[in-house]
């Protein structure tokens, strides 16, 4: 996901998430790559932690996250 992460892209991800976990077992693993994105935004901070929240309730066995640690990737803006 290139680019700045807005609040309307994470609620579009938590929605598509949301149907892909539905056919998922429990166990099942995740992988976020996050290296060409430059900024997310804190304002979908909220968002993240729903999407979270509804990975560990649907039982996530492990969350693997790629990041390119050259790059700023929160902001408070």
């Amino acid at each position: 996901m290139p680019g700045k992460i807005s609040k309307q892209t994470m609620d579009n991800l938590y929605t598509d998430i949301r149907f892909c976990v539905a056919d998922l077992r429990p166990g099942f693993k995740l992988i976020t790559d996050l290296s060409d994105c430059t900024l997310l935004s804190l304002r979908g901070l909220p968002t993240f932690n729903k999407r979270a929240n509804h990975l560990i309730s649907n039982k996530v066995a492990k969350v693997i996250r790629i990041i390119d640690i050259r790059k700023k990737v929160v902001s408070n803006s």
